[in-house]
């Protein structure tokens, strides 16, 4: 026959209570090394592409079409976050890890329908831009749409929160903020600059709430941004970023639509919200909600 002692006891509670302190600094640990490596990549993309991506550029394109060198350099300059993406995962996991691993063709038809009242009113309101090329149309759609997304939303804010308890806000804020900065140079004085910070650093909280709730399918806010940007150039709907009334009025209706839809979609399907009051400053485990 076995005794079972208040000793007994104290020593179980004693070594749940060691193991869980254990588990709380490793993951403490973890979202300092995961939120360390990724600004450290971040911040020498940055370098390279501030300082090295003329030449780059400029040596790529004496031996390739522009547009081939254009998305060259920009690989290039971003070695520094894919190095960080495979320390943070591991290397083999790096495509998923950034969400490009996921259903496209979906992705294109969604975004599709969400643009259609752009795309349709703009064509009523404004007049066709003769003067786009090509080549423009490349660079400032679909490449700024594909490179923008993956490296402030599949990168910079999806390896804080997808890889740390790090939530939604702590997570978006930061690339956010540089995003709407770098739209700056549209602006003309300080208003219009304002207007076009606070019009894009919106526009990337919103796209990475999509590729959230979208099960972090990069490819949603890719083509999203892809096709808002080509609408937007195609009929020379504004100057910069922050837009007129009509420009903003249809623009406002296609977000609402992506918003709406996204949120009926998944209390349709049954699926929760992934940013929700336990996902917004700190994760928490959602079996407890």
């Amino acid at each position: 026959m076995v005794i079972h002692t208040h000793e007994d006891d104290y020593k179980c509670e004693f070594h749940l209570t060691n193991e869980n302190k254990y588990k709380q600094m490793k993951m403490k640990y973890k979202n300092l090394r995961v939120t360390l490596i990724t600004f450290v990549g971040f911040i020498l993309f940055y370098i390279l592409y501030e300082y090295f991506f003329k030449d780059i550029n400029g040596f790529f394109r004496t031996i390739f079409l522009d547009e081939l060198a254009f998305v060259l350099t920009y690989l290039i300059v971003a070695i520094p976050m894919f190095v960080a993406v495979g320390l943070n995962v591991k290397f083999k996991n790096i495509i998923s890890s950034l969400g490009l691993n996921t259903n496209m063709p979906n992705a294109f038809f969604l975004s599709l329908f969400f643009t259609v009242p752009m795309f349709i009113g703009y064509a009523f309101v404004f007049d066709f831009n003769a003067e786009i090329t090509m080549s423009s149309l490349f660079v400032s759609s679909v490449c700024a749409g594909f490179f923008e997304e993956l490296y402030y939303r599949g990168y910079l804010f999806g390896q804080l929160y997808r890889n740390t308890k790090l939530g939604f806000i702590p997570s978006v804020i930061v690339g956010a903020i540089i995003f709407g900065l770098l739209h700056l140079y549209q602006g003309n004085d300080f208003l219009s600059s304002l207007s076009v910070f606070l019009v894009t650093f919106a526009g990337g909280v919103m796209f990475a709430w999509l590729y959230a709730e979208w099960r972090f399918n990069i490819w949603v806010p890719v083509f999203l941004h892809m096709l808002m940007n080509m609408s937007w150039m195609l009929f020379s709907a504004a100057e910069t970023a922050a837009g007129n009334m009509y420009a903003n009025i249809f623009r406002f209706i296609t977000i609402a639509l992506a918003i709406s839809f996204t949120i009926f979609y998944k209390l349709k399907s049954g699926y929760k919200l992934e940013i929700n009051r336990r996902t917004l400053i700190i994760k928490r485990d959602q079996e407890k909600a």
